[in-house]
């Protein structure tokens, strides 16, 4: 992961020549960034493989979502010092919650086909 985000911003480094693809591809490198690290972080202790498989699936464009309101605060610079572990919190939040939900749904179909 933090290959392909040196690689990303490397390969990328021409555009920050240009205002607005600057700040364009800062928030896409730190959207991706964020969304990798964070979803797995969030869940890895509580999920089964098969249940964070199918988080990431169906949850994808929310975790993208949170990515990138998370990569819009790291804009503002006394944000870095707390930004860490609010980004942490919001993305247990957020996957507690669809995991409770997919559990449920889960108990759901168990009910209705036993």
């Amino acid at each position: 992961m933090t290959a392909l985000f040196v690689a990303g911003w490397l390969i990328t480094l021409p555009l920050w020549l240009l205002p607005p693809l600057g700040l364009i591809v800062s928030l896409l490198l730190w959207t991706f960034a964020f969304n990798r690290m964070m979803r797995v972080d969030a869940v890895v202790d509580y999920a089964s493989p098969e249940e964070r498989k199918v988080l990431w699936r169906d949850r994808s464009a929310g975790y993208w979502m949170v990515g990138l309101v998370c990569a819009l605060i790291n804009l503002i610079p006394p944000a870095w010092v707390f930004l860490p572990v609010f980004a942490g919190l919001v993305y247990a939040h957020f996957s507690f919650e669809a995991l409770r939900q997919l559990r449920h749904d889960d108990t759901i179909e168990m009910q209705a086909s036993g």
